[in-house]
């Protein structure tokens, strides 16, 4: 009798836990479609223009309050991490309230006391593994209009050929007048763009492909089990398949132990693929994390197969390098096995470092990469991490050129970025940017390390194409970009003038980094003073660590997330020589 009467409480506690649900999700409900039925969109435009690869993006929305009192809106867009935001702007009832960029730590300061009140809030966090989302609220007196607009820029990538530009719009209510405006002008290949005393170089060859020699070493760790070992097997055996029968290859295990496949590299023909895959297929989790030897073999399997001449005189050396957690096993100081493995490498080949999931230190592999010519990649745990895995090898899997030194005459030009170059891969560009010394040219000698002395044409867009001084703003874009880069690596003082003078060019250029914060401040309203609202930009480091904003939101305009997404990637195809304007392709979903 005692077990049936728990019996009936537990389920009549059951069923009054979800009456309570649902009067729960009906008060929500309600609560949302009350503040969606008293806001009227006027108008949500996206403005694009893409000018030499150089993205400039303007989102504008207009919303009305038609409700009898006061009521706060939500203006949230999402861009690309790849993007800084340059300006941001409210207009209430033609009062134009714009944000400010300021360095990130006099901002804290300055506002470290309306911080401690909880009167400011974060304005980006992360949404998804390539976009990011800014977002603001302002309270809307009763029958008034609010215009929000926000820029931003970035230079696009080329990657297997094409260019991605990606805009997400996601209206959640009718909007009377919706439009979005690509534009796409001058997408020039191996052409040099002057626009007011700056130039922009964009070299892309079509060469035959390098042989290469890569390492891969792969953690086997205890933390790889299940899904994570076996999605990497899935994609070895993908990229075994893609090897060209050019190139070297092998393969190392690691856990605590290290293990090699084979004592040197191998050459990729068909019977040691096929071996290959079959060992691939063998392999399971075990042990700890030794990256520091794991690293250090395959450096030294390189240097000796050169010492041998095993390799091909004129071919690319790399290692990619898989991980998924942190050095706990043999040297497990991050500082230390940096040091090891740049000695080891010397500036003779590439490391390529993958962190697989979220518990890796991502910050580790991403100096270690850039110290030794490589990069980093996070590979997100999801469905498609072998299709990740398998899309970072093709983008570095047909090496054209390797130590590219572009020189451009001292006479001509000056403040020049990156002109040196480790490598050059298949379906990418080089591109490089610099202050005209004289603004009248119709030519200039450019020699490109490997390929040839050119005489390369000048060209000069028509000024109805571009957006104001669009090869300036490019050009402070990309050394703000390099200057972040450098700062990760070299010496203390090297550090810190290089992180100065990023800060510096940041803050004369108006761009929402690492380094700087977008400030606003909201107005005075019946029931609060002036508040301000501190955006900062995230890095790869600090945006898997956000959680979402807690707070409730009557309504939110609609450049949010919300239902029925519409969303705008546009696969900018790689340009041809000589052609002044690229097809654009808008995919809608």
């Amino acid at each position: 009798i005692v077990q049936i009467n728990w019996s009936c409480a537990i389920v009549f506690l059951l069923l009054l836990l979800l009456l309570l649900l649902c009067f729960y999700f009906f008060f929500i409900c309600f609560y949302l479609v009350t503040g969606l039925l008293e806001v009227e969109v006027h108008s949500v435009t996206v403005d694009c223009t893409v000018t030499s690869c150089f993205a400039h993006t303007v989102m504008t929305s207009k919303a009305f309050n038609k409700a009898s009192s006061s009521q706060e809106i939500f203006f949230e867009v999402e861009l690309p991490k790849t993007a800084f935001i340059t300006n941001f702007s409210m207009e209430i009832e033609g009062q134009v309230y714009v944000g400010e960029v300021k360095d990130k730590e006099k901002a804290k300061k300055q506002y470290e006391k309306a911080v401690s009140f909880g009167q400011t809030a974060g304005l980006v966090k992360a949404s998804g593994r390539k976009m990011e989302t800014f977002s603001v609220s302002v309270n809307i007196a009763a029958e008034s209009n609010v215009t929000f607009v926000l820029t931003y820029e970035e230079l696009l990538q080329r990657k297997l050929g094409r260019y991605e530009l990606l805009t997400r719009v996601k209206p959640k209510t009718l909007v009377q007048d919706f439009q979005v405006n690509p534009g796409c002008t001058n997408m020039q290949s191996a052409e040099i763009e002057i626009v007011n005393g700056y130039f922009v170089h964009f070299f892309a060859p079509e060469l035959p492909k390098l042989p290469k020699n890569v390492v891969f070493v792969i953690d086997i760790s205890g933390s790889m089990s299940g899904r994570k070992i076996e999605q990497t097997k899935e994609a070895m055996l993908a990229i075994l398949e893609q090897v060209h029968e050019d190139d070297h290859f092998a393969i190392i295990l690691f856990d605590a132990v290290i293990e090699t496949w084979k004592d040197s590299l191998t050459k990729a023909t068909k019977e040691n693929i096929i071996e290959a895959m079959n060992y691939i297929r063998r392999i399971h989790s075990r042990g700890a994390t030794n990256i520091n030897d794991a690293v250090l073999t395959a450096v030294n399997m390189l240097v000796k197969d050169r010492q041998m001449e095993r390799l091909p005189e004129r071919s690319a050396d790399m290692i990619i390098l898989l991980t998924d957690g942190m050095p706990n096993e043999g040297e497990s100081n991050i500082g230390k096995i940096q040091e090891n493995v740049r000695t080891a490498i010397g500036g003779k080949m590439s490391l390529y470092c993958l962190g697989f999931g979220n518990d890796v230190d991502y910050s580790f592999l991403d100096v270690m990469s850039r110290q030794n010519k490589g990069l980093a990649r996070r590979i997100f745990e999801a469905s498609d991490a072998a299709a990740q895995l398998q899309g970072f090898y093709d983008e570095v899997a047909s090496p054209l050129l390797l130590e590219v030194d572009m020189h451009y005459p001292d006479n001509a030009v000056d403040s020049l970025t990156t002109s040196h170059f480790s490598h050059l891969f298949n379906g990418t560009e080089i591109v490089v940017a610099g202050h005209l010394i004289d603004n009248n040219l119709d030519n200039f000698l450019v020699e490109v390390g490997q390929v040839s002395a050119t005489y390369w044409d000048v060209f000069y867009p028509d000024e109805e194409y571009i957006f104001g001084d669009f090869t300036e703003r490019l050009w402070a874009y990309l050394t703000v970009q390099q200057l972040l880069d450098k700062s990760k690596s070299g010496t203390p003082d090297e550090k810190a003038n290089t992180t100065a003078k990023a800060l510096d060019m940041s803050l004369q250029y108006s761009f929402v980094t690492p380094l700087t914060s977008m400030v606003v401040t909201k107005p005075e309203t019946e029931d609060s003073t002036s508040s301000p609202l501190i955006a900062d930009k995230l890095t790869e480091g600090t945006w898997r660590k956000q959680k979402p904003t807690q707070q409730p939101r009557p309504w939110i305009c609609p450049c949010s997330t919300a239902l029925s997404p519409l969303s705008h990637p546009w696969l900018l195809p790689s340009p041809k020589p000589k052609t002044q304007q690229a097809a654009l392709l808008l995919l809608t979903s």
